[in-house]
């Protein structure tokens, strides 16, 4: 079955990007939460190995992160200049060659719809990370799929199997608001600069607004 699973391979030294509501020594964490604690799309249902959301570009890191919290309540959702000086953007990167499960072509093999990998219920992707995680011999380092608020670039779960080490190490970080991109993907339409902060991000790319609540 492993070989007709469609996989990318990601070269050592491949930039990650990864949202943090706060600052940690470390943007590396691989989660392994058990219920009745939430569990992210991609976590393992076991508890066994542990999960690390990354995206390929900052927009994407910034729209998933807020993107959930906005679908919640969207008339009661609030941003201010406080929450992007505090969030932190982290900067990582892969530390060997990687093999992740394309989520995009895999579900067109299984003959399922993206309502059902990016709906509310999430008993199909964690179970395909319990497979693929888990499974002796499996030698994948994650799942990669689309963001479900930013279609640029692709989000991924890498994950950290007991006894072993993840794939993912740390470059820099500083806070959002402060962040200093050149990646395109990250640009809005017409964009006319040679690169875009974390705050221009968030209200001219992905257009949120932001009150100066810390003025």
């Amino acid at each position: 079955m492993q070989g007709r699973v469609p996989s990318d391979i990601r070269e050592k030294g491949t930039q990650q990007m990864r949202w943090q509501w706060d600052e940690y020594p470390s943007g590396v964490h691989y989660g392994a939460p058990m219920d009745p604690e939430p569990l992210g799309r991609y976590n393992d249902p076991t508890g066994r190995t542990g999960i690390c959301y990354t995206a390929d570009n900052a927009a994407a890191a910034i729209a998933e992160s807020l993107g959930r919290v906005y679908q919640r309540d969207p008339e009661d959702f609030t941003l201010g200049l406080s929450d992007l000086r505090k969030a932190q953007m982290y900067t990582l990167e892969t530390t060997r060659d990687t093999r992740t499960i394309n989520m995009t072509k895999l579900q067109g093999m299984l003959h399922i719809t993206a309502d059902q990998t990016m709906g509310n219920r999430q008993d199909i992707t964690q179970a395909i990370t319990d497979w693929a995680a888990n499974t002796p011999g499996l030698q994948y380092d994650g799942v990669s799929y689309s963001s479900r608020h930013y279609g640029v670039g692709m989000c991924t779960a890498f994950w950290e199997r007991e006894g072993e080490t993840g794939p993912l190490a740390d470059v820099t970080h500083s806070s959002v608001y402060s962040h200093v991109d050149s990646n395109p993907d990250n640009f809005p339409q017409n964009w006319q600069e040679k690169d875009i902060d974390g705050f221009e991000i968030v209200v001219e790319t992905l257009q949120f607004d932001v009150s100066a609540d810390d003025s």
